[in-house]
């Protein structure tokens, strides 16, 4: 994983979230195996997968642009397809900061909403 777009810290927090949603109960009964292991693998690789797709793409373009070799410009068909439908920019971005799969604290660890009035 590249530090590019600072997106390390994200991914950090995302598989915190993951574990502690996954692995919470078995943890406290203390009965972790592979079965649960497996799965926060398999739950955490899509966005790993796609974080690291965007930074090599994102390599490809910017690493001669910072090498004074050309400007900063990505991909033809990319540039077209995102000039053409502008709101296709949020894909990579959501990808970047929320995921592939959008971690959710479980319930346990949410805090009650304030109220109108801020008491709780």
């Amino acid at each position: 994983m590249s530090p590019l777009g600072g997106v390390g810290v994200n991914l950090a927090v995302q598989d915190g979230i993951a574990i502690d949603r996954i692995l919470a109960e078995p943890l406290l009964s203390g009965s972790v195996g592979t079965v649960e292991l497996r799965r926060l693998q398999l739950r955490r690789l899509p966005t790993t997968r796609a974080v690291e797709l965007l930074q090599a793409g994102i390599h490809r373009t910017v690493d001669p642009a910072v090498h004074g070799h050309r400007p900063i410009r990505p991909p033809a068909p990319v540039e077209w397809l995102l000039t053409t439908f502008p709101a296709l920019t949020r894909i990579p971005a959501r990808i970047l900061g929320v995921g592939v799969t959008a971690e959710h604290a479980p319930d346990f660890a949410r805090r009650e909403e304030p109220t109108f009035d801020g008491a709780r």
